[in-house]
């Protein structure tokens, strides 16, 4: 059973969701991260590695992530969320092809903004 405090997590995650993809707004995601809010990446992916501040993620990170993910394909396969720790698996597709692929990410948040995000 979620308490308040992992539904507040659930709802910030799905909300982030809804402002990338249904109004395309990037910008209105600075408002639910922390200011010392980190992102980590595999290496093998473009933007992989760790970065750090919301401008990067903003401006340099989610931009090349849409060029290579279809983001119309979206979909939720799991959310888990315990204390300020968030765990979604999405399915998304890749862009330019019919292929659909499965990444968790692993969110923490602080004073109810994401302070960070592990992409696996």
């Amino acid at each position: 059973m979620t308490n308040a405090r992992d539904r507040k997590g659930i709802a910030m995650t799905k909300h982030t969701d809804v402002i990338v993809r249904k109004r395309g707004d990037i910008s209105g995601l600075g408002g639910f991260l922390h200011p010392d809010f980190e992102v980590h990446a595999p290496n093998y992916l473009p933007w992989g590695g760790t970065h750090r501040g919301t401008e990067i993620f903003l401006q340099v990170i989610l931009p090349q992530a849409a060029k290579a993910l279809d983001f119309g394909r979206f979909g939720y396969e799991r959310f888990t969320a315990e204390d300020d720790h968030v765990v979604v698996l999405i399915r998304v597709g890749v862009a330019g092809t019919d292929a659909l692929i499965k990444i968790s990410e692993h969110w923490v948040l602080k004073d109810e903004k994401a302070l960070s995000l592990w992409v696996a």
